[in-house]
C-alpha cells in the first residue's frame, strides 16, 4: 500500500493543485465561458474516491475505508444507494493499493473560510470488482456521460446567472459529480461581474430549453445539457430541472434549505436518470430475484399476451409462474437491474399499472389494464 501526498487550495476565480509522489502537477484558471470544473476534465478512475477524514492518521484512515469501499460501489453501479453495509470491512486495508491527502479551503456562506481533510484512497480493482458481483451490483461500464450544467437563479422576481460569489454551491455540485463518477462542465457566465458575451439566453436556461442550450454544451465537449431554474420560497429553495442526454429528455423538481443543498440533491436525481439505462444495459452481472402480483387477469388470452411481453422485457432474465387464481397471478421474475427500475419500466407497459408494495414477500403489485 503506497502513500501519497496531495494538497488543494480553491479561491475564487482559480484553482491550484500541487501533487508529489505519483499525482501530477496541475494549474487550471478559469477562463472566459469554460467550465469550472477544470480538474474533472481527466478520465474517471472508478476505484479511486475522496473521503472526508478527521486526520492523517492510520487509525483515523482505517476508520473511514468502509465509507470510501461504499463510495466506489456507488461509482461502479451508477446507484446512489450502493453500499456493501460493511460487509468486507475485516479486508479492505489489504484491498488498498495507494493513498493520500488532499487538503481544501472554500469560502461558504458569509465569506468564512472552511478547511476540510480528504483521504484520496484506491482500491485494487479485482477484489471490489469481486464484491459487487457478489453483492449483486449491476456495473455501469463504458465512457461516462459529459454534463454541462447552466443554473439559472431568482431572487424575489429578479433572474440572473449562477453568480460570481456562488463559489460553494459550484463546489458542491463538482463534488456530488466526482462522487457519481461523471464529468461535469459548469460554464461561468459573468466575469467582473458583466454577463460574456458568449452566454446563452437566460430565459433559455429558466424555461428549461435544452435544445436551445445543445450547441453550447457540444462546444464544451458535453454529450448531455442540464438546465436548472432555481427559485428561493418562503421555506428554502425550489429547481426545475431539465436535461436531454443520448438516451432520451427528462424533468424534475428539487428542493433544500438552501440554495447548495437543493442544487446537490438535483443534481444526483438528474445523474440518476442518466445512468440508468447505461446501468441497465449492462447489469446482466448483477441478479435479483422477486415476486409480483397481477391483478385482474380477465383471460387464457390475456395471461399469453402478459408473458410474451414479461419474456420480451430487457431488464427481466427470466420469469415463472408460482400460483394463479381467479383473483391473481403470482409470477416469480429474474430481474437483471434494481427492481425500483424495474417497477417503473413495467408500470410505462399499457398493459401494466403499478400500484405499490406487495405484503408476504410479494415485491410489487400490478394491474392489468384491458383496452
Amino acid at each position: 500500500m503506497q502513500k501519497e501526498q496531495v494538497s488543494t487550495s480553491r479561491s475564487r476565480g482559480n484553482v491550484v493543485v500541487v501533487a508529489s509522489r505519483g499525482f501530477c502537477l496541475c494549474v487550471g484558471a478559469v477562463l472566459l465561458g469554460l467550465a469550472y470544473g477544470t480538474l474533472y476534465a481527466q478520465e474517471i478512475d472508478p476505484y479511486t474516491v475522496e473521503v472526508e477524514v478527521a486526520a492523517r492518521t492510520q487509525a483515523a484512515l482505517d476508520g473511514v475505508l468502509p465509507q470510501a469501499l461504499d463510495a466506489v460501489l456507488v461509482k461502479l453501479s451508477g446507484q446512489r444507494q450502493a453500499s456493501a453495509m460493511g460487509a468486507f470491512n475485516a479486508e479492505l486495508k489489504s484491498w488498498v493499493e495507494r493513498y493520500g491527502y488532499r487538503s481544501s479551503k472554500f469560502a461558504i456562506d458569509g465569506g468564512e473560510l472552511r478547511k476540510v481533510l480528504h483521504a484520496v484512497i484506491s482500491f485494487q480493482p479485482g477484489p471490489v470488482n469481486h464484491a459487487r458481483a457478489s453483492l449483486g451490483l449491476p456495473s455501469w461500464v463504458g465512457e461516462r456521460p459529459r454534463l454541462a450544467l447552466w443554473v439559472a437563479v431568482d431572487y424575489s422576481g429578479e433572474r440572473e446567472f449562477l453568480p460570481e460569489g456562488a463559489e460553494y454551491a459550484r463546489f458542491v455540485l463538482q463534488d456530488n459529480a466526482s462522487r457519481r463518477g461523471v464529468h461535469l462542465e459548469l460554464p461561468e457566465m459573468v466575469v467582473d461581474g458583466e454577463v460574456i458575451e458568449e452566454a446563452p439566453k437566460l430565459a433559455d436556461i429558466w424555461g428549461g430549453f435544452t435544445e436551445q442550450l445543445s450547441p453550447f454544451a457540444q462546444s464544451l465537449g458535453a454529450d448531455t445539457t442540464v438546465l436548472a431554474a432555481a427559485s428561493h420560497k418562503l421555506n428554502g429553495w425550489q429547481v426545475r430541472w431539465n436535461f436531454k442526454s443520448k438516451h432520451g429528455a427528462g424533468s424534475f423538481t428539487s428542493i433544500g434549505t438552501s440554495l447548495d443543498e437543493a442544487l446537490g440533491e438535483g443534481l444526483n436525481l438528474a445523474i440518476d436518470q442518466i445512468a440508468a439505462p447505461e446501468v441497465v444495459a449492462v447489469s446482466d452481472q448483477g441478479q435479483w430475484r422477486e415476486s409480483i402480483d397481477i391483478l385482474h387477469l380477465p383471460d387464457a388470452t390475456a395471461y399469453h399476451q402478459l408473458m410474451g411481453i414479461l419474456s420480451q422485457q430487457r431488464l427481466v432474465n427470466s420469469v415463472q409462474l408460482e400460483s394463479a387464481s381467479s383473483q391473481k397471478l403470482r409470477l416469480i421474475l429474474v430481474l437483471n437491474t434494481s427492481p425500483e427500475i424495474v417497477w417503473g419500466e413495467l408500470d410505462s407497459e399499457t398493459r401494466l399499472a403499478y400500484i405499490g408494495a406487495g405484503v408476504g414477500g410479494v415485491a410489487a403489485v400490478f394491474e392489468y389494464q384491458t383496452e
